[in-house]
């Protein structure tokens, strides 16, 4: 049943892309097809699973449930979005969006299939359960916790305001979420709790503040202008309304020392009243699916990469919360779902587990996270990805269907933002032919494998070669043109690889510059420049970490071949960034410089090297060494260590600039 509903599927799909080409662009319809192909994963599942029984009976009732759940939620879904936007009204018809309707029931029932396939009923009440066996003397703990945590922060941020004329409220709240973190790492490691547990505060504890201290202007972080444009017009999926207070956000970074002249807490107060007060001016519809800044199309698999953002600006029209909270709750889903998914990669390995955990608090992956960017949502799945990968190595029974396509979706939704990261899914050749039960069978996973990478490779090539001005990247100056720099590079290839070479070892990979991907924060600085001997401090601690977490478990993970097999996929995936930022960013045959006289290319910043941190890490520096430290103790000294690093940025980089 499934084989035959997929071969019409793939033929009405194949046919409705021929038709789509008088109406979309090659980018817009290879988003539609990846779509497309998702939702035909979850139709088939649901056709094997719960269509049918194991006796191939069709359940029929179940079936019109889920059909009927699906058409309900979809219903409160829109119904939610028009009561979100001040520009519609609820009880006006023609405000409802019947496109949009039909979109919501295709993702409520996905996520309905979704649950079923991850079993979050059985999980949801199995934690019902341990909830149910909470004494009442750990609630009384845990409320002493949160007023003991209160008072400490409230006395912080008076003597912080008093003594210090620094703004109060992030004082107030980075003690209150260290005194937090602290308290509960203790309650944690009384009550023999697993070590993955210490990374959730810890995590927490950082991230939060994170989100909520900077003020809710774009112009922060890297491109978050832009990474909010898009988050904007894609929360409303299509036929937005923007009013002018989220067209203003779009542009704010252009015009940041206007807006903000300083960040004194009465400048940026005066900001957001100003920004709050204009929310309700001026609302532009638009049809299709566009981003607040110009209306360009958001249609491109890079758009995944905004779903925790879209979900909080969501969430925030829905509440009717002020603009500069909502651009806030905007952040705090987004550095949410980075801890949520780094937490279950944690969880997921089975060895490394340590390692991961330092990797993933390091503190500018959870800037990136905090901020309007796709970079947390790609950093964290990552982890994710190579940590299944990493199960699926160690596991002895044959690998199955589903666990086959999971790998793939997650490495798909890992890469959708930046697919020159393609090379790392050559780590799913590390999966030992023993998993499978045939060769035959071994040899198809392998041309899944390099059909999957293909596929991925176009997802880029695509806008490169059909979006204006070849792929031209006008920020690097008004003498780019990639038609004439790839022709540069193919009449010098000596030049480019000795500028190949020289950003990869002099820069790309310099441990000296490890601090630019670490305690860089964007344009609120970089915490080197403020505590030089830092610099090198997260480095030395992810060595240490990657060298002492070892034990007989991680001896079988590399081998000599591994190693070399490694290096070979992450020294391809740094030609391809920079090669491709060479030829879309500077201009042609230029060659740059720093101030060591280092050649280096422009718009290639270190923080790229993120995703790649832990594969080099696990693989290559896998050693055999026997660790007999009390493993929980270790991991928490490890993993408080990176924490601490972080919440001296926020004090450094966030809450020392703003004062009374």
């Amino acid at each position: 049943m499934s084989l035959i509903f997929s071969v019409l599927y793939d033929i009405l799909l194949i046919v409705g892309c021929v038709c789509a080409l008088d109406h979309f662009s090659l980018v817009e319809i290879f988003f539609l097809f990846s779509m497309a192909i998702l939702f035909q994963i979850v139709a088939v599942f649901s056709i094997q699973r719960i269509w049918f029984s194991s006796s191939d009976k069709f359940n029929g009732k179940f079936c019109a449930a889920l059909i009927i759940a699906s058409l309900g939620i979809g219903l409160i879904l829109e119904g939610c979005t028009v009561a979100g936007s001040s520009a519609y009204s609820l009880f006006n018809i023609t405000d409802w969006n019947l496109r949009r309707y039909i979109l919501f029931c295709f993702i409520a029932y996905s996520g309905i299939v979704l649950a079923y396939a991850v079993s979050l009923k059985t999980r949801l009440i199995n934690g019902l359960r341990h909830i149910k066996h909470i004494k009442k003397k750990q609630i009384v703990i845990a409320c002493s916790i949160l007023v003991v945590s209160l008072g400490i922060a409230w006395f912080g941020g008076i003597c912080a305001s008093n003594f210090f004329s620094l703004s109060s409220f992030p004082v107030s709240l980075s003690i209150f979420a260290i005194a937090l973190c602290i308290s509960f790492i203790v309650v944690l490691y009384r009550n023999h709790f697993s070590f993955e547990a210490f990374f959730l505060p810890l995590a927490l504890s950082v991230g939060i503040c994170m989100a909520v201290i900077p003020p809710a202007i774009t112009g922060i972080s890297w491109d978050d202008q832009i990474h909010f444009s898009r988050a904007c017009g894609i929360s409303y999926l299509i036929d937005p309304s923007f009013s002018e207070g989220e067209r203003l956000l779009a542009t704010a970074a252009y015009n940041f020392e206007t807006l903000m002249p300083d960040k004194s807490s009465k400048s940026i107060s005066a900001y957001d009243d100003a920004l709050n007060e204009i929310q309700s001016q001026n609302y532009v519809s638009h049809r299709g699916a566009v981003d607040a800044d110009g209306g360009a199309s958001i249609l491109s698999v890079t758009s995944l990469g905004y779903t925790p953002l879209v979900v909080g600006l969501w969430f925030g029209r829905l509440l009717h919360l002020s603009l500069s909270q909502i651009f806030i709750l905007g952040r705090i889903f987004n550095v949410l779902f980075y801890i949520a998914i780094c937490y279950i990669a944690i969880r997921t390995i089975p060895v490394k587990k340590t390692l991961l955990a330092v990797v993933a608090l390091i503190p500018t992956s959870f800037f990136l996270a905090s901020s309007y960017s796709y970079d947390g949502w790609q950093n964290a799945l990552f982890l994710l990805a190579i940590a299944m990968t990493i199960k699926q190595i160690y596991k002895k029974d044959l690998i199955g269907t589903w666990d086959i396509v999971l790998l793939l979706v997650v490495y798909f939704l890992a890469l959708a933002p930046k697919a020159i990261y393609f090379p790392l899914v050559g780590l799913l050749f590390l999966i030992p032919k023993r998993r499978f039960s045939s060769k035959f069978i071994w040899k198809i996973w392998i041309v899944l494998i390099l059909l999957f990478a293909m596929f991925m490779i176009a997802s880029f090539a695509f806008p490169f070669m059909f979006q204006g001005a070849y792929g031209n990247d006008m920020r690097g100056g008004g003498a780019v043109n990639s038609r004439e720099q790839i022709a540069f590079i193919l009449n010098n290839p000596s030049v480019f690889f000795n500028i190949v070479c020289s950003e990869m070892f002099n820069v790309f990979f310099n441990p000296v510059n490890f601090s630019r991907a670490s305690i860089h924060f964007a344009y609120l600085g970089s915490l080197s420049n403020i505590i030089p001997f830092l610099n090198i401090t997260p480095f030395l601690l992810l060595l240490f970490t990657a060298i002492s977490d070892s034990d007989s478990g991680s001896y079988n993970l590399t081998n000599w071949r591994v190693r070399i097999w490694i290096t070979i996929l992450l020294s391809a995936i740094t030609v391809l960034i920079i090669t491709s930022l060479y030829i879309s960013f500077n201009e042609v045959g230029s060659i740059s410089y720093t101030q060591n006289g280092v050649i280096e290319v422009q718009g290639v910043q270190e923080r790229y090297i993120l995703p790649l941190v832990f594969p080099i890490l696990a693989f290559l520096l896998n050693f055999r060494i026997t660790n007999e430290m009390n493993y929980k103790s270790y991991s928490l000294c490890l993993q408080t260590g990176m924490t601490i690093i972080g919440w001296v940025c926020i004090s450094m980089l966030m809450i020392a600039p703003m004062v009374i």
